[in-house]
């Protein structure tokens, strides 16, 4: 495990300057580059914007499934949650079933995703923006919106899976 995030802290840091920054919102896709080169020249990536924001929408969908077993397959197995109701920080696959457990609960749960920004450095990606999280209590709408941060990687079987993911309610 020590391995792992010593590699990804290493790839994140040597490519940080070198790769082009992708840009979308949940609407429209719009890759755009922060480097004064053509497009053409950049390095072939192995994870895509495009790829991140279909990573992102099955998040949304598994979120207002209501039920935490879509949900937390999308997590690898040692990735840390800092969630948006919770001052925990979850590190186990056993405490993400249990937050979404009570998290997909909710009744008439809706994740609305607002924007997006996605980097992407070869096998890792993190994708930051806002969204909105709705339900009904005592048969009222509450919308509390939030803000995230998602880290993906490219496991070896080809899927992307979440790493690392922080959501906190928007300040007011």
């Amino acid at each position: 495990m020590m391995k792992l995030s010593h590699a990804l802290l290493l790839v994140l840091l040597l490519s940080f300057a070198a790769q082009p920054v992708h840009a979308f919102n949940d609407s429209d896709v719009t890759a755009t580059s922060n480097i004064n080169q053509p497009e053409a020249t950049a390095p072939e990536l192995s994870i895509t914007a495009d790829q991140i924001k279909t990573a992102l929408t099955s998040w949304v969908a598994a979120i207002e499934s209501g039920s935490s077993t879509a949900v937390t397959p999308l997590y690898a197995d040692n990735a840390i949650l800092l969630p948006t109701l919770s001052s925990k920080i979850l590190t186990t696959p056993e405490g993400r079933k249990e937050y979404f457990d009570k998290f997909t609960a909710q009744k008439n749960l809706k994740a609305e995703l607002i924007q997006a920004v996605v980097r992407v450095y070869g096998d890792v990606a993190i994708a930051s923006g806002l969204y909105n999280f709705s339900f009904l209590e005592h048969g009222k709408t509450v919308t509390i919106p939030a803000r995230f941060s998602f880290v993906y990687i490219k496991a070896e079987n080809g899927n992307l899976m979440i790493v690392e993911h922080h959501s906190s309610k928007l300040p007011k």
